[in-house]
């Protein structure tokens, strides 16, 4: 944040506060030893927060069977960090409500929305941190309202001109001010010393890639959540619903693995709940009518892009080939043998996950050395050995679809990546490789006839368990290993390693 901003916002003493009786929850809450009668007896001495806090509780929200009528009963059905959580959201929100810019509709209705649609996400995606979900989606636009006070005119003329526009407001306030008000709502909670994963939710709102890498996933996934929401809560403020779906639809299943299914049970939900959240929070959405209307064309662009995504991926499945191919002809060629050189390979196996985690595609690589190299060095020369690895590589090439990509990893060392393929797959590519391998007769420069071997190391993508290309490699690269540590000649796969691993401790235990 620019020194400048930063200096007027220190000085600022109109900005939004946490209301006392969030302070004292937040207060008895940080406690070594939280004792729940007493952050009861706060919540409760505030009569408009208990009566809102039990309405929403006993609303279809929470689906509870029966009434729950004081606040401490209500600690006892949910726990106390989702009462604490929604004690909060509801002091916020009353201090959030009541400005008379006339963006500030907008906002206010962008905040409940947001909050409603995270709290529907989590739900749908098993997160447990539904009420933190929610508070956040509340939260993540605060710093609007700290711009509203440092700036006043100039921003009430930037935010009106980007009314329905979130990004180009984003955009905007950088520009003029050097940050956006994610940036800046985010220096708000953290000083209101709210929990360090609320700044997250809210610094990241707008950039969710740039999060810190050693992020806590729970924390992580918490500002995916949110991130995601603010972009569902534009479907209901946009005027071009086919522009707003796009974001919406990328950040939920991007970032969160939704797919079409769970996005459609998505819209049912906001459908049932968002009236709720608006009677909370005092905002009107629309009559019932214009909510189901809007939502129908939700439902109908989404069909069109689902549409739309499917003919894409056709198409680029349909390009793999030519992918491949230019992988291999942008002076990428390793020079000995012809194949792909390390950073083609690099560049392609990058692409080829991108485009399996996107598409839910399978994708296999299979690691390739020669045994014994250096003993056919040592006995028939370099020359011969050379002839090897072009002869090898050359069986490599002719083994594989054209869509597939055959590279040279460096020394002895070859990889194959095979979209589209897996686990089983890569295992009938592997072995039928490594028999026309030992079958080959190869050719020493003085005429002399040989044979060599090679070892195969197998691994099948899973975004979950190799996020990134080197533990992907590692993965085939440890499987490679096994195949050379059990005898050479043999294709490992990496899920074999793991299972033996497996049976082996399982072996051992019931050993003792």
């Amino acid at each position: 944040m620019e020194k400048a901003l930063l200096a007027q916002l220190s000085r600022c003493t109109t900005l939004p506060t946490l209301p006392a009786v969030a302070v004292q929850v937040l207060d008895l809450c940080q406690k070594a030893d939280p004792e729940i009668p007493q952050i009861a007896k706060v919540i409760s001495n505030d009569a408009a927060l208990a009566a809102k806090l039990l309405k929403m509780v006993n609303s279809p929200l929470f689906g509870l069977r029966n009434e729950v009528t004081t606040v401490s009963h209500a600690i006892s059905m949910l726990g106390l960090n989702s009462v604490r959580t929604m004690a909060l959201s509801f002091t916020l929100a009353q201090s959030m409500k009541g400005g008379k810019q006339a963006w500030f509709n907008d906002f206010w209705k962008r905040s409940a929305l947001a909050a409603s649609a995270a709290r529907e996400i989590a739900n749908i995606i098993g997160m447990r941190e539904r009420e933190e979900a929610f508070l956040g989606g509340l939260l993540q636009d605060i710093g609007m309202l700290a711009f509203a006070q440092i700036a006043r005119k100039e921003y009430d003329e930037l935010a009106n001109a980007h009314e329905g526009h979130h990004d180009g407001l984003a955009e905007a306030e950088q520009t003029t001010y050097g940050c956006d008000h994610s940036r800046v709502g985010g220096w708000l909670v953290e000083k209101w010393k709210l929990p360090l994963a609320f700044k997250l939710v809210v610094e990241h709102s707008h950039r969710p890639a740039a999060l810190p890498e050693d992020t806590k996933p729970d924390v992580a996934r918490l500002v995916h959540v949110v991130a995601a929401a603010g972009r569902v809560a534009d479907l209901f403020l946009t005027d071009d619903m086919q522009q707003a779906m796009g974001p919406a639809r990328s950040y939920t299943k991007d970032l969160l693995g939704m797919e079409a299914p769970e996005f459609e049970a998505l819209l049912s939900g906001l459908k049932k709940h968002v009236p709720e959240v608006g009677a909370f929070f005092d905002v009107s959405f629309g009559s019932p009518e214009e909510i189901d209307g809007l939502l129908e064309e939700a439902r109908e662009t989404l069909v069109l892009l689902s549409a739309a995504a499917d003919l894409q991926m056709q198409e680029a499945l349909g390009t793999a080939q030519a992918r491949a191919v230019a992988a291999e002809t942008q002076a990428q060629r390793d020079p000995m043998t012809g194949l792909a050189n390390r950073a083609s390979f690099d560049a392609f196996l990058k692409e080829q996950m991108a485009i399996a985690k996107l598409h839910k595609k399978s994708l296999s690589i299979v690691m390739v050395d020669v045994d014994h190299f250096k003993s056919v060095n040592d006995t028939y020369g370099h020359l011969a050995g050379d002839e090897v690895l072009k002869a090898v590589a050359e069986l490599l090439k002719n083994g594989v679809r054209p869509r597939d990509l055959a590279a040279r990893y460096g020394g002895e060392e070859f990889v194959l990546v095979l979209p589209e393929t897996p686990a089983e797959g890569c295992r009938v590519v592997a072995e039928r490789t490594r028999a026309k391998i030992a079958a080959t007769d190869m050719q020493t420069p003085s005429g002399e006839v040989m044979r060599v071997t090679a070892s195969l190391g197998c691994a099948s993508y899973d975004a979950t368990v190799y996020p990134s290309p080197a533990l992907f490699i590692q993965a085939a690269d440890e499987a490679l290993y096994e195949a050379k540590r059990s005898g050479r000649n043999k294709v490992c796969l990496a899920g074999d390693l793991h299972t033996g691993r497996l049976e082996a401790a399982l072996a051992q235990a019931a050993a003792k």
